[in-house]
């Protein structure tokens, strides 16, 4: 295949396009805990709860669900863009992944 007109084809029946996950692409904890780390460092609410909802994805919804009380339905929502969870919430999801909010100058 050396010319552009022999390239294969793919019709738009097979044709799969998926919604990027970055939680699918976490290797290990570390790795989550700098993604989260750097969404809350970036000032923008939306990025940090998104990615919050990554790693909480990563480390199990099913699992922070019942760490926490909060209902799976809830995190879902809170995490979607759609929800907006208290800082009591945000603050019991991050526990339950181990991990402590700070700020920093």
């Amino acid at each position: 295949m050396n010319n552009i007109n022999e390239l294969p084809t793919i019709s738009e029946e097979d044709l799969v396009i998926t919604e990027f996950q970055p939680s699918d692409y976490f290797d290990s904890d570390d790795m989550a805990r700098e993604y989260l780390d750097n969404a809350f460092s970036s000032g923008n609410p939306e990025q940090a709860l998104y990615a919050l909802g990554q790693v909480a994805k990563y480390r199990g919804i099913d699992k922070i669900s019942n760490e926490t009380g909060l209902a799976r339905s809830s995190l879902y929502r809170y995490f979607s863009g759609k929800g907006n969870p208290s800082f009591m919430n945000i603050q019991r999801v991050v526990n339950s992944l181990n991990m402590n909010l700070h700020v920093g100058a």
